[in-house]
Parts: structure tokens; C-alpha cells; sequence
């Protein structure tokens, strides 16, 4: 029952956050400063995003915790687009260089407990690498499909990123520069040369099969 509970609830929260996409859809302002409102007036907002927290949480341990050829493949593309709502959520939270939303995400003051969605990121970004380096260590060569299934989760979470820096946020800036952004940027940029060296690898020899196969 517990676990039907739990299910029951993820779910419910997966559909609500839907329903904020829908109305937040082209960063709307009025539904912003609606959003601003509750925050200021409710003290237990903290509920809330944790379990924006618990998706990243439940994403990464699943990530460390599963072998890609043996994983089923479906189960992460729904993985992923539960993330991605997230991480869209929070970007049209923050839209139109919301400087109160984009302050209040990464500290809420009048919450018990605050969820700093800066450190939040990229530790989350910083777990995608690890796997990701940990898996071309391994495997050398991943699966196409699974591969942009990484990238994909990589490219919204950059363009949420991007966005907290956005009005300029300053706060949001000076604690970004002082985290290991810097250090996870040139992993990626390693990740993606070994993914890319691996594809361009690929085609050549399916060239050159071609051309045996036709001499």
C-alpha cells in the first residue's frame, strides 16, 4: 500500500507540474506573479520543492545504479521526461529575468527548510558526467539511443542554468563561479570529443564495409 501510496503521489505531482508548464508556457508574467504571491504568503512551500528535489534525487540514483546494457531502455526515456518537466518548470519560473524567483530558488528564507536549486543542478550535472565518463571507461562505446538520452539530459539542464544567470542575476552568478562549473564544462567538453571521436570511428567503418562489401 505504501508503495502504491508513493507511486500514487509522484504521479499526481508529475501531472500538476504539467499543468504549470501549461499556464507558465512563454514565461507568463501574470501566472509569475501569481507564483510570487504563494510564496510570500505560505510558510510550507518547502514541501513543494522537495519534491521537485526528490525527481533529481531518484534520477541519480538510478543513474549510479544501473547498467545501461541491462537497464530497460523505456524506463529512462521516462526518466527523462519526468526531469526535463522539472527542469522546464523551473526555467519558466525564472523567465523574463525574474529577479525575485531567480533569488528565491536559490534560497528560501521563510521555508524551514531551503532548497538551493543552483547547488542542486550541479551536483546533478556533476553526477552526469561521472556516469557518463565512468560508461566510456567501461564500455568504450555506448548505444546511439542511450548516448542522447545523457545529452539530452545535459542540454536542459544547461539552458536551466543559463537561465538563473539571466536579468543578470548577480547572486545567482557570483555563487555559480565559485562551485566546480568550471572543471564540469571541460569534462563535457572531453565527454563529447570521446562520443563524437566514437560516431566518426563508426562511419568509417561502415564505409569501409560498404566499399568491401562492393569491390
Amino acid at each position: 500500500a505504501s508503495k502504491r501510496g508513493k507511486y500514487f503521489r509522484e504521479n499526481v505531482f508529475n501531472i500538476i507540474i504539467f499543468f504549470f508548464l501549461t499556464i507558465l508556457e512563454g514565461g507568463n508574467t501574470d501566472v509569475q506573479k501569481k507564483f510570487i504571491q504563494l510564496f510570500k504568503l505560505l510558510q510550507n512551500t518547502d514541501n513543494f520543492f522537495r519534491s521537485i528535489n526528490q525527481t533529481f534525487d531518484k534520477d541519480i540514483f538510478y543513474q549510479l545504479n544501473e547498467d545501461p546494457f541491462l537497464e530497460d531502455i523505456s524506463l529512462d526515456s521516462q526518466n527523462l521526461m519526468v526531469v526535463s518537466d522539472k527542469l522546464r518548470f523551473l526555467q519558466l519560473l525564472t523567465e523574463n529575468h525574474n529577479l525575485f524567483l531567480l533569488n528565491y530558488l536559490r534560497e528560501q528564507t521563510n521555508n524551514r527548510i531551503s532548497y538551493n536549486f543552483m547547488n542542486i543542478l550541479i551536483e546533478y550535472l556533476s553526477m552526469l558526467l561521472e556516469k557518463l565518463g565512468n560508461l566510456n571507461d567501461k564500455y568504450k562505446k555506448l548505444t546511439r539511443y542511450y548516448t542522447e538520452l545523457y545529452y539530452k539530459r545535459l542540454l536542459s539542464l544547461l539552458d536551466t542554468i543559463c537561465e538563473f544567470l539571466q536579468g543578470p542575476c548577480k547572486n545567482n552568478q557570483e555563487y555559480l563561479i565559485e562551485t566546480k562549473i568550471i572543471e564540469l564544462f571541460n569534462k563535457i567538453m572531453e565527454e563529447t570529443c570521446i562520443v563524437s571521436n566514437e560516431e566518426n570511428e563508426d562511419k568509417e567503418n561502415n564505409e569501409l564495409d560498404d566499399y568491401l562489401e562492393h569491390d
